[in-house]
């Protein structure tokens, strides 16, 4: 054993700078899903969407980009609330090159009830609805039209967010100075202004993010308005970033997109402009990058971007680098464990190898040993260049560096499978071109496909991996002379042709690729596609569409659905297909931005990996996710995450791995009497009485009443897959 390899180094690693290749990963310019300067919760509309029943999705966090042309046209989003709930919403045209003057229309879950409609409560022609009340729970739907006959609009921003009037804080005197002014410790803000008053609240942002306040001038709805003068400052707290509109008669106010010209502490500064009526209330949001701004514990660092939410912790100390600061982590030098130190304490991880219930502490490498009991799930990190292992029984982190960080070797790792003959891991790269072969300590071995090294003719940008009945490799291609494809290498990665030449059946930037239970098999790509060939690579059909929205990673379920992890656009989520390609359901929590890796759990529940909703960085984050689509726990963040992929040692393909199989050489799943022995392990035979408790098998094997109720999920779920599929 490598006993350097085994040492779990629990400090973050530095960051290692790539070339734009991992950006052609993660932002997909070639169906213009992400504007680069918006960050990662604007979603371009999904056409045609004129009608209630086609609107485009769009959850808390996000905000929506679209055009209106032709002229008549009007494009419906679709986001949802409960009775009571607010809605703020702002229509930015500044960035249209034609037309500015929008019309926003507010509709109930008919999608006929008008709640609310505005033509330019904003700054010039921007539409703005603040504080719209919903008459009844359910979708809310939000129209964008053009006003006035003027022009088309090339361009809009839809800024939203549908919120409990409950999650409001109201201002604290005196506040009258930017040196006074009031954190935002909840979603809306209320407050009062009047006279020579001027009220400040303060927020902190990264350069290039986008900020908006919208703003209610008649939170009691009683028809008597305030006229607000709404700034936003920059960091000197003078410098006016953008302005209000100041509309006396108006019910609504708001300023923004504006880029945040660095980073820092940014201002919202409110007065009375004197023209209202004799109510002095109003309320807002502020939003950064389509983020609602929360800092409950007034740090200064947003709740979604803070490692400790619920304590001030402005250095954000996070000494293991799991994602939980130290100032609320039970084992803050130890990567394994948050909550608690578990059985075995914060130095090692809880698993649980025999099926006995208890957590087995003190081995010496506790992931070999799950790898040869129950598997593991592999998934590539790209920002330590390295792959974590973690325990497919309950996600919980097994080895942070199965394969430790080797950034000259694996500059941006996708997908890790076991190799051909159980005793090597073969992992793609991106970016190296190449998939690279470790030993099970860790160790490099050198490229695996294509035997001889980089060959760009063949394999240009590697992304997901499988394995075939015949014991061949298949991978997919992304770019060069063979892209579009997915490349076929024999057990000693030789290049033996494409099991899917470039292009077949419309396929785009191949991700992800499914050997099914009934022999078909399902790739992803960068469209919007789910694609189905034959055993041999003969394109079938279109599996499955799901507008606006791009499928990465797959995995077929114990009950026979085909889930993806959707990431980018309007249906991103957990996605849940029927075998024939009916989608039955979407889980999408509203914390996570992006999903882009997922498996099974022993326990029923799932193990994502994604990217969070938040206002600033692109992290990665991995969570335990219930079939409700319910964050069960979050395990890591931070990390970069990518495919998740279960991997046994199990030499005889029976899926019960070598450690556990009570017959070597046989199917331990056959068990023709239904007493719960394998034949091949009783002594009465096939129908026959089972042999004495204790009695060994198979050369000195595992007693022969080993807990059977840890194998009865390996059987069920893992017996589908072919036996070199489990690779």
């Amino acid at each position: 054993m490598a006993t350097q390899k085994r040492k779990h180094a629990n400090a973050r690693r530095p960051q290692t700078s790539r070339d734009g290749r991992r950006f052609a990963w993660m932002m997909l310019m070639a169906v213009g899903l992400l504007v680069p300067s918006m960050g990662p919760t604007c979603l371009e509309e999904s056409e045609p969407n004129d009608t209630p029943g086609e609107a485009n999705p769009i959850r808390w966090g996000e905000f929506g980009q679209g055009a209106v042309d032709p002229m008549a046209d009007g494009d419906f989003w679709r986001g949802t609330g409960e009775v009571g709930d607010l809605v703020f919403a702002f229509v930015d045209t500044q960035h249209s090159t034609m037309g500015t003057d929008s019309f926003l229309e507010i509709f109930a879950a008919d999608g006929a009830t008008l709640i609310e409609d505005d033509d330019n409560n904003g700054p010039g022609s921007i539409s703005v609805v603040a504080g719209a009340v919903l008459p009844q729970s359910g979708d809310v739907f939000f129209r964008v039209s053009e006003d006035g006959a003027n022009d088309v609009i090339t361009r809009y921003d839809l800024h939203q967010v549908i919120v409990d009037p409950a999650d409001s804080a109201h201002e604290l005197e005196a506040n009258d100075t930017p040196a006074t002014a009031n954190g935002i410790p909840a979603v809306i803000t209320t407050a009062t202004v009047t006279g020579a008053d001027v009220d400040f609240f303060k927020f902190r942002a990264v350069v290039g993010s986008q900020l908006v306040v919208i703003m209610d001038d008649d939170p009691d709805k009683d028809g008597d308005l305030i006229d607000t003068e709404l700034d936003i400052l920059d960091t000197d707290g003078a410098s006016i970033l953008d302005a209000g509109d100041d509309n006396a008669v108006g019910n609504g106010n708001g300023a923004g997109a504006v880029s945040a010209p660095s980073t820092g502490t940014f201002f919202v500064s409110v007065s009375d402009g004197g023209g209202g009526g004799v109510d002095t209330e109003y309320r807002f949001v502020v939003l950064v990058n389509g983020v609602p701004y929360v800092d409950r514990d007034g740090d200064l660092i947003a709740d979604t971007d803070d490692n400790c939410p619920a304590n001030n912790n402005a250095g954000q100390l996070d000494t293991d680098g799991d994602g939980a600061g130290d100032a609320c982590d039970d084992c803050m030098a130890s990567i394994f464990k948050i909550d608690d130190p578990g059985d075995c304490g914060c130095g090692e991880p809880d698993v649980d190898i025999d099926g006995d219930g208890a957590s087995d502490c003190g081995l010496a490498d506790p992931a070999l040993s799950l790898l040869s009991s129950v598997g593991l799930l592999l998934v590539p990190d790209i920002d330590n260049n390295r792959i974590m292992a973690f325990d497919p029984a309950d996600g919980d982190l097994v080895d942070p560096d199965f394969i430790p960080s080797d950034a000259a070797n694996l500059p941006e790792p996708i997908a890790a499978v076991l190799g051909p003959n159980q005793d090597t891991i073969l992992v793609s790269d991106h970016q190296a071109d190449v998939v690279q072969q470790f030993d099970l300590d860790g160790n490099y071995l050198g490229v695996f496909a294509p035997a001889g090294g980089v060959d760009l003719s063949i394999l240009d940008g590697p992304t997901g991996l499988a394995w075939r009945t015949n014991g061949n490799l298949v991978v997919g291609v992304a770019l060069g002379a063979n892209g579009n494809a997915v490349a076929e290498f024999d057990s000693s990665g030789q290049f033996v042709g494409n099991f899917i030449d470039p292009g077949v059946g419309g396929l785009l930037d191949p991700r992800d690729i499914l050997f099914r239970a009934d022999g078909s098999v399902l790739v992803t790509g960068l469209s919007e596609t789910i694609r189905e060939y034959d055993a041999d690579g003969a394109f079938v059909s279109d599996f499955a569409t799901n507008p606006g929205t791009v499928a990465l990673q797959l995995a077929e379920a114990s009950d026979t659905n085909i889930y993806a992890a959707a990431s980018f656009g309007t249906r991103r989520g957990v996605l849940d297909f029927q075998t024939d390609g009916t989608l039955v359901g979407r889980r999408a929590p509203l914390s996570i931005c992006n999903f882009i890796g997922l498996a099974e759990l022993t326990n029923g529940n799932w193990l994502v990996v994604g990217q969070p909703l938040a206002t600033d960085a692109e992290e990665g984050i991995a969570f335990e996710m219930n079939t409700d689509g319910d964050i069960l726990r979050t395990m890591l963040r931070g990390p970069n995450l990518r495919f998740v992929e279960w991997v046994l040692r199990d030499a005889d393909g029976d899926g019960v791995g070598d450690a556990l199989d009570q017959c070597d050489g046989e199917d331990d799943t056959i068990d023709a009497d239904g007493n719960g022995t394998p034949d091949c392990v009783d002594a009465g035979g096939p129908g026959g009485e089972p042999g004495p408790i204790g009695e060994e098998c198979c050369g000195g094997g595992m007693p022969m009443m080993m807990p059977f109720m840890l194998l009865g999920w390996t059987w069920a779920r893992r017996k589908s897959r072919k036996p070199d599929q489990a690779h």
